[in-house]
């Protein structure tokens, strides 16, 4: 199968897939046209299903981890650890708490997030990144070291 059809094979019957692999696919042909690119809207709200193994992987890992918040909640769990709601609000310039409610329980199904609840008066909830999440950090250091390269290139 092709990298164009893997990526817009409908894998649910909701076409979650196929609407992201459409945009990834877009994105690649126009050569990143801002408008063809992923906004939290088009983020998969519940968990992300697992694909087949045989399609591409990048539109579940997009549905995952992109938009405009989700990887600088990571980034925050990963390198800082454990953060309190209102410590990543307030770390995140612009995020309401509806926006990180709603992303922090995206990232939470998807298992790259875990959520501890304490029993106390006011309740206490902390945030970290899970195994998963933590396996991400080379990702991260990989695009810093990118974003380094092209910095002195350019």
């Amino acid at each position: 199968m092709s990298f164009e059809a893997a990526c817009l094979h409908r894998t649910s019957a909701d076409g979650v897939f196929s609407k992201v692999g459409r945009k990834l696919w877009d994105t690649i042909q126009n050569n990143t046209n801002e408008e063809n690119l992923m906004s939290d809207a088009d983020a998969v709200p519940n968990k992300t299903p697992t694909p087949d193994k045989n399609l591409c992987p990048a539109p579940v890992v997009i549905g995952m981890i992109g938009g405009k918040w989700k990887l600088l909640i990571l980034q925050i769990l990963i390198f800082q650890g454990t953060k309190r709601f209102g410590e990543l609000r307030s770390s995140i310039d612009g995020i309401t708490q509806t926006m990180l409610t709603k992303q922090l329980r995206a990232l939470e199904a998807d298992g790259l997030v875990t959520r501890k609840v304490y029993a106390e008066v006011p309740p206490r909830v902390e945030y970290s990144a899970s195994a998963d999440g933590l396996a991400l950090e080379p990702v991260f250091t990989s695009m810093h070291a990118w974003w380094g390269n092209r910095s002195a290139a350019g």
